[in-house]
């Protein structure tokens, strides 16, 4: 047993080195944002009647942040972009607005405050069938299953992330979601139904073994599992799946 974990320990360390690209510098990143957010400002003009149309540029105006001193400097055309939508009845805007926001509350520890965004969000949303939406639902849930998660609430934290499951057919957000019910219930120590969710994925990247289903993570959770109910054969068989992808 004790090799087995000596060569996960070995893989894995390897799988995350080579997932570390350098990081890039600063100015970079500023000038990456600069360069997105004056693309979309320009398209924003384009659109100057009060219409969905200019609410979507709006939108795309805030999807060009990625850092909490960006986001902060885009506030206004959130705040237009809420305002025009409320004014329309424009349910993916304000949906979308909410979204954002309580994003922009998670990425700053402010969980309260997101969660409530994140539940506005979902009122407006209601069971609305629109692909979108849908999808944005299920977005919403899987942040709100993140927090719980972190805050070590687990059982609100996989009551999200089953809602997240209910409302996406993305892949790659399926795995992402099985990774986090199936870490959940490792700590709960409920090693079987951690198997169930892992042993979804494994069948998932198996059928379709694209890049971005992480077959390594699927993998690796597997292996825990085993190493946790002592099955070194099992272990070991999917340690030979993982070596491929280090």
């Amino acid at each position: 047993m004790q090799s087995i974990r000596q060569a996960i320990i070995c893989i894995t360390t390897i799988f995350f080195c080579n997932g570390i690209s350098l990081n890039a510098q600063p100015a970079s990143f500023t000038n990456a944002f600069n360069d997105r957010k004056a693309k979309a400002l320009a398209e924003l003009k384009k659109h100057s009647s009060p219409d969905t149309a200019r609410v979507n540029a709006l939108l795309k105006v805030l999807y060009t942040a990625t850092f909490m001193k960006e986001r902060a400097e885009l506030e206004p055309y959130r705040v237009e972009a809420m305002e025009l939508s409320r004014r329309l009845d424009y349910r993916r805007g304000m949906a979308e607005c909410y979204g954002y926001a309580g994003s922009y509350y998670k990425s700053n520890s402010d969980y309260p405050s997101a969660i409530k965004y994140y539940d506005s969000a979902l009122y407006i949303i209601g069971d609305a069938g629109d692909p979108h939406l849908t999808e944005m639902r299920s977005l919403i849930y899987q942040r709100k299953g993140m927090i719980y998660q972190f805050q070590e609430n687990y059982y609100p934290a996989l009551n999200n992330f089953f809602a997240s499951l209910k409302s996406t057919n993305d892949e790659p957000r399926i795995i992402r979601l099985n990774i986090f019910i199936t870490e959940i219930y490792g700590l709960l120590n409920n090693l079987d139904k951690a198997y169930e969710y892992a042993r979804r994925n494994i069948d998932i990247i198996e059928r379709n073994p694209e890049p971005a289903n992480t077959p390594a993570s699927v993998y690796l959770s597997a292996i825990n599992i085993f190493l946790d109910k002592n099955k070194l054969d099992s272990a070991s068989l999917y340690l030979d799946k993982l070596v491929p992808y280090v």
